[in-house]
C-alpha cells in the first residue's frame, strides 16, 4: 500500500475510533441523564411526541371567537359561555346549530315517547370522549331496556360548573325532555381556574379563557410573545422531523444533542407562555375579568371550587327531579390522583408531567372533590367516584399529560356507568 493510502487508512481508523468512542460516551451520558438505557423505539417515540405536540398550541383571539390547534373554532354563547361554531368547523364533527359536537339529531330539543329513551351527556372533554363508548354501551342493551336509545352529547372541551347546570337549565326552558341525564366531570373544575383564569385575574367561575374570548384586540406585546412561542414550537417540530427523516436517532450522540436542544426550546416556550399570562393579567376590563375574588390559601380556593361543583350538581338533580328525568353524577378518573393507576415507563412518560400547568390543580383539588362527592351522596344525589376505576389496570390507557384516555379507557368508564345506573 502506498504512503498516501496508509495515511488515508490511518485517518479513517482514527475518525471511526473517535466516533465509536463518542457513541459509547453518549450511551453512558444518556443513562445518567435519563435514568434508563438508550433504545431506538424510545428515541423514536420521543421524536414522534415532539412532532405531534408542535402544532400551534396557543389559541388566538378574533372578535368573540377562539381558534385552537386543528382550526377548531369556538364562539361566544350568551348562556353557555362558548360553543363550537357549526359553520366554521369540520362537517365531520357534526356540530349542531346549538354548538354541540356529534349531533345525530337536527335539534337537541326532543320530546319523550313510550318507545324512546332520551339521554343527555354533560361534562368536559373527558366526558365528550366517553360519548361514543357510552352510546355503544347503551345501544348494546337497548333490547333489554326495551326502548330506542337516543343519546345527545352536551359535553365540550373546557366546560366546568356551573356551565353544565346552565346548559341543562336552558334546554329545559326551551322544552327539551330527558329520561336520563349523565354528568361526568371534576377535573376541569379544579384544574382550569388555577391554571388559566386566576393567573389572569379572571373570576374562577367564569368560562375558561374568558379574557381572551372577550378581548376586542390583542396587546401588541402579547402578539409578539405568541409569535415567539409559535416560532419556537415550529423549530422544535422541524428539528425532530429532521432527525427522524434521516434516521439520526439511531446515533446516541445525535439523539443526545437533539434532546438537550429540545429541552432548551421547551423551557423557552414555557417561560414565554408565562410572560403571556403575566401580560394578559394587566388588563382591568370588567368584561374580561368579572367580579373580584380573593382566597387566603390553596385550601380555601379548592374548597370553594369543590363547593360550587357540588351545589351545581345538586341543582342539576333538582331540575331533573322536577322534569321527570333521572340524574347520575360521576367524578372522572385522573392520573394525578395518588395510587389511581399502575403505569409502565411508556405510560408514565406520556401521562405524568410535573411541569404540566394542570397537574397541581388535580393533585390539590381532587381530595376536595372526593369529600364533596360524599356530601352529595348524603343529600340523595346518585353520585359515583370513579377515581380508582383504573387502580387494577396495567394496560396503557392515558394518552396525554392532562386527563384523557384512549378508547379502551372510555369503554371501561362507560361500562361502569352503565352498571351503576342499571345494576348490571
Amino acid at each position: 500500500m502506498s504512503t498516501k493510502g496508509k495515511r488515508a487508512l490511518f485517518w479513517i481508523i482514527m475518525l471511526f475510533g473517535t466516533w465509536l468512542l463518542m457513541e459509547v460516551m453518549s450511551l453512558i451520558a444518556y443513562r445518567l441523564i435519563n435514568h434508563s438505557y438508550f433504545s431506538y423505539p424510545v428515541a423514536l417515540g420521543k421524536l414522534d411526541a415532539t412532532i405531534s405536540s408542535s402544532s400551534p398550541g396557543l389559541p388566538f383571539a378574533g372578535l368573540s371567537e377562539l381558534k385552537w390547534e386543528g382550526d377548531f373554532v369556538e364562539v361566544l354563547h350568551p348562556y353557555f359561555g362558548f360553543v363550537a361554531d357549526p359553520h366554521q368547523n369540520n362537517p365531520g364533527l357534526h356540530v349542531s346549530d346549538f354548538g354541540f359536537l356529534f349531533s345525530d339529531t337536527a335539534s337537541p330539543i326532543l320530546k319523550r315517547s313510550p318507545g324512546k329513551m332520551i339521554v343527555g351527556l354533560f361534562g368536559g372533554s373527558f366526558s365528550k370522549l366517553c360519548y361514543f363508548s357510552m352510546k355503544s354501551a347503551l345501544e348494546r342493551h337497548s333490547a333489554e331496556l326495551g326502548r330506542e336509545i337516543v343519546i345527545i352529547n352536551f359535553a365540550t372541551d373546557g366546560y366546568k360548573q356551573p356551565q353544565q347546570l346552565m346548559i341543562l337549565n336552558y334546554l329545559l326552558a326551551l322544552g327539551a325532555q330527558f329520561d336520563l341525564v349523565i354528568n361526568v366531570d371534576g377535573f376541569n373544575e379544579v384544574s382550569l381556574p388555577p391554571a388559566e383564569n386566576i393567573p389572569n385575574n379572571v373570576n374562577p367561575f367564569y368560562p375558561r379563557k374568558w379574557d381572551r374570548r372577550t378581548a376586542t384586540a390583542i396587546n401588541p406585546s402579547i402578539l409578539r410573545l405568541i409569535g415567539s412561542v409559535e416560532m419556537t414550537r415550529a423549530i422544535k417540530g422541524n428539528s425532530a422531523q429532521f432527525l427522524k427523516r434521516l434516521h439520526l436517532y439511531a446515533s446516541p450522540t445525535a439523539f443526545l444533542f437533539w434532546q438537550y436542544r429540545d429541552h432548551k426550546l421547551a423551557r423557552e416556550i414555557y417561560e414565554t407562555t408565562q410572560k403571556i399570562i403575566a401580560e394578559g393579567a394587566q388588563s382591568q376590563s370588567y368584561t374580561m375579568r368579572g367580579p373580584a375574588f380573593a382566597f387566603h390559601d390553596d385550601d380555601e380556593l379548592y374548597h370553594e371550587l369543590a363547593e360550587v361543583w357540588k351545589r351545581s350538581s345538586s341543582q342539576m338533580k333538582s331540575l331533573c327531579d322536577a322534569n321527570g328525568a333521572k340524574y347520575f353524577h360521576f367524578l372522572q378518573p385522573n392520573q394525578y390522583v395518588a395510587g389511581s393507576k399502575p403505569m409502565n415507563e411508556e405510560e408514565r412518560r406520556q401521562a405524568l408531567n410535573p411541569e404540566s400547568r394542570f397537574a397541581a390543580g388535580a393533585i390539590k383539588g381532587y381530595p376536595f372533590l372526593v369529600k364533596a362527592g360524599h356530601d352529595l351522596q348524603e343529600t340523595g344525589v346518585k353520585f359515583t367516584d370513579l377515581t380508582m376505576i383504573f387502580s387494577d389496570r396495567q394496560e396503557l390507557l392515558y394518552i396525554d399529560d392532562c386527563c384523557h384516555t384512549n378508547r379502551e379507557g372510555t369503554d371501561i368508564v362507560a361500562a361502569r356507568i352503565y352498571e351503576t345506573i342499571y345494576g348490571k
